[in-house]
Formats: structure tokens, sequence, C-alpha cells
């Protein structure tokens, strides 16, 4: 709401904002500084039917990588009875790009750009939600609308994994065999966890560096002590991994 200086009876001191439609993901609100609940003047005509509309896309129908800009497309319409100046959109969560017109007549539209660049965190969160809230001003009316659009992430969580052993071989019952697991991630998708299992070891310590950002590496050490039996012959060992992830699951 705004103050607004009035002279006349049915005048209100207040904008009031109505929501008069919701379509997909556009909100048309009508406004103005009259008070429908006034007693009317005859002689005074009734408030001008004041409008917009506003719409916000994409071309893409996801994103998958840090860096990546998004374009939206923006469109504004005067869908009322009356020109409208000083049109105006405002954005949030993405940067105005190529501007759009500032008067407006009836049933006329302007179309206007914004970016956003993805980040990694926009990635681990699953989703990037962006909006323009837009006005416009016709003496002393204004419309206002809002236009939201909400994008998913191409989430590929993934890692792999080597099983290393510093020794080539042992000599001697109850000897320790050390051995280290190398996880790689080899997603897009930042891992919080790492919790590897072993068919004849068990773990010394835990997997480190966590979190594991894509590209990154941790490692987790294991040991084996050789019994009597595993002496005369080789000693066999397997790793599995699951990795952990905010907003995806386990992989």
């Amino acid at each position: 709401t705004g103050v607004q200086t009035c002279a006349l009876p049915i005048c209100d001191s207040n904008v009031t904002l109505t929501l008069t439609s919701i379509a997909g993901n556009s909100y048309s609100v009508q406004g103005s500084r009259f008070n429908p609940a006034a007693k009317l003047d005859p002689n005074v005509a009734p408030a001008p039917n004041v409008a917009l509309s506003v719409t916000m896309s994409l071309t893409t129908p996801n994103y998958s990588t840090p860096g990546q800009v998004l374009t939206y497309n923006v469109t504004i319409s005067n869908s009322g009875a009356v020109p409208l100046t000083a049109v105006a959109p405002v954005f949030s969560n993405a940067t105005a790009g190529l501007a759009c017109a500032a008067v407006l007549a009836p049933a006329v539209t302007t179309s206007c750009t914004a970016t956003h660049t993805v980040t990694q965190q926009d990635l681990d969160d699953g989703t990037i939600t962006a909006s323009v809230a837009a006005v416009g001003y016709y003496s002393v009316y204004v419309a206002g609308a809002v236009g939201v659009n909400t994008i998913p992430a191409a989430a590929a969580p993934a890692v792999s994994a080597v099983l290393s052993t510093a020794l080539a071989g042992y000599a001697i019952d109850n000897a320790a065999l050390n051995s280290t697991l190398t996880v790689t991630n080899t997603g897009n998708i930042t891992i919080t966890d790492v919790t590897p299992s072993y068919s004849n070891a068990s773990s010394t310590g835990a997997c480190a560096p966590l979190p594991l950002a894509p590209g990154s590496v941790a490692t987790c050490a294991l040991t084996h002590t050789v019994t009597d039996s595993e002496y005369t012959q080789n000693v066999g060992n397997a790793a599995t991994v699951v990795a952990t992830t905010t907003n995806f699951g386990t992989t």
C-alpha cells in the first residue's frame, strides 16, 4: 500500500491491491486509491479499468552445470482499458537484461529479459525459483502483477571407488594389511556423506574430506589382520560405497 492525498470524497488514503486472477505461473493484481465502499457521487466518473498481467518463462526445461546462464523471457501486458506509464519490472533471484517499455497503451504487450547464473548451491537445492513484479500507473491508480518461474535441476549424483593396498603381499600371519579406498564424486551434486562397507576388512577412520564437491576426492582407511588360515592363500577384499546427498537420496 501507499499514501495518496486526494480531495474527492470517494478517494481513500491507501492503495489497495486485489488479486483478480491466477493462470499458471502468472498472477494478476489490480489496485487503486479509489474506495468503492464510500458513498459515490453521481457527478464523479467511476474508477477506470487499470490492470497488468505478467509472464516469466524459460526455453530450457532444466539446468545441470554451475555457471550455466538461464535467460528468462518476460512479457508485461496492459490488460486494462487505459494507458499505463512508469511501467517497471523488479526481479527476484534474477538480474535484469533487455529493458521493457515504460509506457503501455491498452492491449499492448512489451517484452524484456532477465538472467540467472547457476551455482553449485542451486544444483544441490534441486530447483531455482525466480520472480518478477511489475507495476504501472494511470493518474492516481496503480496496477500490479507478479510472474513466477520454477525450474528443476537435472541432478546426476554419482561416485566411483578404487580400493588399493600398500603391501604387495604378506609374509607372516597376523600381518596388518592397510588399504585405502579412494572415492571420487563423478556427478554434479555435492555428496554430504560417504559410507563404505568391506567384505574382508574394517574401517580405521571416517572418509575425508566431506562434504565432497563434484570432481573432488575423499579417502577412507581400512585394515585387515591376516589369520592363520589365510597365511597360505591369497587374501581378497571388496568395497561397497553408499554416497548421501541432501535432496536426492543416496547413490
